[in-house]
C-alpha cells in the first residue's frame, strides 16, 4: 500500500517493492524519481506505478491491495512537480478508469491534488510612487519599500511552488518611471523562476510609448516574465492554464476590454483565467472611479475559472470568480483591506476557485478621530497612538477635535512631537481643535509678557473678537493667533531667541 499521508511507506505490487520518502520529496528508486527498489518475496504478475517523467506508465492495472489515501498539503507540491504535463496526467487518468474498485476510488482522492493548479494574483504595485503627501525621508522609505514588497512576493511564489504569478496592472506608477526602476522591477522578480504576467494598467498604460516598449529596448525582461500589452491568450503550464489578458492601450477606456474573452474557445479541461485592470459595473461602492468598466457577469460570460483584476486598493470578492487583489503595499488612508496578495488553487475545469489571502505589507495606514477637552485626555491619547505597536511601520492621520486652554495645548503639541519622532508619519488636522482662552489665560499672558501699549492692545483686540459669537470665522482666527502667541512666547521663555 502507498499511502502518501505517512511520509514513509512501501507499495507491494507482488512483483516489485516502491517506497516514498517525504523527507526526501521524492519517490526513491533506481535513476528516477521513483522505481524497483527491492524484491517482494512472492512473485506475481502485478503491474509496478512508476511516478516519473522520464519512465512510461504501464496501462495494465494495478494491484488489487494497492492504494493512494492522505494526500496532504505537505505532498501536493511533490505531486504537482511529478506530474507537471498534461500528457502524464491523461495517462494516469486513463490509468485510474482501469483501476478496480474501490482502488480507482481511492485513487480518485488523489487526482484532485495531481491536476490542481496553484498561482498568485497580486495588482497595484505602482512602482516609482512619489508619495507627495508624505515629504521627506518618510516618503522616500515609502518608494523604496515598494520594490522590496515585490520581492518579498517572488519569495512566496516561491517558497509556495506556484504555477505562475499575475499582476494585474498598474506595476508602475506611470510610464515616466526611470530605467533604473525598471531595472530594479525585473531585479526584484528574481527568486521566482517559473511565470509572471505583467499586465499594464491604467497607470502605465501600454501607449506607444510606455514602460512597456522601455522594458524591451532596455532588454532586461528575464525569459520567464510575459508582458501582457497586447490582448492575446497566453498559454502556462504546458498548455493546462489559459489567460487572457486585457491591456489598457490608454489611461481611460469607454468600452469593455474583456469582450473578447467571451469568443475565444479553449480545449476541453484548459483552465481559463481572465487578466484586467478597471471598474466591475454595479458592485463598487459609489465613490469608486467609473472608468474602464468590465462587465460583473463576465466570468460566466466568458466562462472563466477565475477573473484576476486590479485597480480597486483593496482585496475584495466582487462577483463570482472574480476578485480585486488590492495593492500588496498600502499606499493612503483607506480602511478597505490593503496588504495582501491571493493565492488562488484552480483544481479542476468548472470547479470554485479556492482564494487565500497572504498579507504581505509592511507599512500600516492609520485615522484616528480624538476628542480632547482637557489636559486629563492627553493620557488617553498617548495610550491610543501606543496600542498602535511597530511604531516605526505606522502613519497616522490624527483628527483632533474639542476646545483646549492655552496651557493645556503646548502640553498637547509637546506630545505630538514625541510621536512624530516615534512613527513613521504623523498628519494632524487640528482645524476643528479650538481655543479656550479665559481670563486668566490673558492676565497670565500679559504679565509674562510684560507687554504694554500696542501689543496689549492687540492681545484685548484678539480676544474681544475670539468672544464674538456673531463671527465664528474670525474668532476661530483669533482664537488660533492668541495659540501661536502664547507658543512662541513659551518656547523663546524656555530656549531664548
Amino acid at each position: 500500500m502507498l499511502d502518501l499521508a505517512e511520509g514513509h511507506a512501501t507499495y507491494d505490487a507482488g512483483s516489485y517493492l516502491i517506497t516514498y520518502n517525504a523527507d526526501l520529496a521524492t519517490l526513491e528508486g533506481s535513476k528516477a524519481k521513483a522505481g524497483v527498489v527491492g524484491t517482494a518475496p512472492s512473485v506475481s504478475a502485478a503491474a509496478t506505478l512508476v511516478l516519473s517523467e522520464d519512465r512510461p506508465i504501464p496501462p495494465s492495472p494495478i494491484a488489487k491491495e494497492a492504494t493512494f489515501t492522505g494526500c496532504t498539503e505537505d505532498q501536493q507540491g511533490t505531486l504537482n512537480d511529478t506530474f507537471a504535463s498534461a500528457q502524464q496526467i491523461e495517462r494516469m487518468e486513463k490509468l485510474a478508469t482501469s483501476l478496480p474498485k474501490p482502488v480507482g476510488k481511492r485513487f480518485a482522492k488523489c487526482r484532485h491534488v495531481l491536476m490542481s493548479l496553484t498561482f498568485l494574483h497580486t495588482a497595484d504595485w505602482q512602482l516609482g510612487k512619489q508619495f507627495a503627501q508624505v515629504p521627506g525621508d518618510p516618503g522616500a522609505a515609502l518608494r523604496r519599500r515598494r520594490l522590496d514588497t515585490v520581492k518579498v512576493i517572488a519569495e512566496l511564489a516561491r517558497e509556495r511552488r506556484v504555477d505562475a504569478v499575475l499582476v494585474a496592472g498598474d506595476v508602475f506608477e506611470d510610464n515616466a518611471v526611470s530605467n533604473e526602476t525598471l531595472r530594479r522591477t525585473m531585479h526584484a522578480l528574481a527568486s521566482f523562476e517559473g511565470p509572471w504576467v505583467l499586465l499594464p494598467g491604467n497607470h502605465d498604460a501600454g501607449l506607444t510609448q510606455s514602460a512597456w516598449n522601455r522594458l524591451r529596448r532596455l532588454d532586461v525582461v528575464p525569459a520567464n516574465v510575459m508582458l501582457a500589452d497586447r490582448p492575446e491568450p497566453i498559454a502556462l503550464c504546458g498548455g493546462r492554464l489559459m489567460v487572457l489578458p486585457a491591456p489598457l492601450q490608454r489611461r481611460h477606456e469607454v468600452g469593455d476590454l474583456t469582450n473578447w474573452f467571451d469568443t475565444l474557445r479553449s480545449d476541453a479541461g484548459v483552465l481559463r483565467v481572465g487578466l484586467a485592470h478597471g471598474t466591475v459595473m454595479n458592485r463598487l461602492p459609489a465613490a469608486a472611479k467609473a472608468h474602464n468598466p468590465i462587465a460583473d457577469t463576465r466570468a460566466e460570460t466568458a466562462h472563466l475559472d477565475y477573473l484576476a483584476l486590479g485597480d480597486w486598493h483593496g482585496t475584495l470578492e466582487v462577483a463570482n470568480r472574480t476578485w480585486y487583489a488590492g495593492t500588496p503595499e498600502p499606499d493612503r488612508f483607506r480602511t478597505n483591506e490593503p496588504s495582501n496578495v491571493l493565492l488562488v488553487t484552480l483544481r479542476e475545469r468548472g470547479a470554485p476557485p479556492q482564494v487565500e489571502k497572504i498579507p504581505v505589507g509592511y507599512y500600516r495606514w492609520t485615522r484616528l478621530t480624538f476628542d480632547v477637552m482637557d489636559d486629563r485626555a492627553l493620557a488617553v491619547l498617548d495610550g491610543r497612538l501606543a496600542a498602535l505597536g511597530e511604531s516605526e511601520r505606522t502613519l497616522v492621520r490624527l483628527k483632533l477635535t474639542g476646545t483646549l486652554d492655552l496651557a493645556t495645548r503646548q502640553q498637547l503639541d509637546e506630545l505630538l512631537d514625541g510621536w512624530r519622532a516615534r512613527l513613521h508619519f504623523l498628519d494632524i488636522d487640528d482645524t476643528a481643535l479650538l481655543a479656550r482662552t479665559g481670563l486668566d489665560d490673558i492676565a497670565t499672558l500679559i504679565a509674562e509678557l510684560g507687554v504694554t501699549g500696542f501689543v496689549r492692545d492687540a492681545l484685548e483686540t484678539l480676544v474681544g473678537i475670539k468672544g464674538d459669537a456673531g463671527h465664528p470665522n474670525r474668532a476661530a482666527d483669533a482664537g488660533r493667533a492668541l495659540q501661536i502667541l502664547y507658543h512662541e512666547h513659551k518656547r523663546l521663555s524656555e530656549n531664548g531667541p
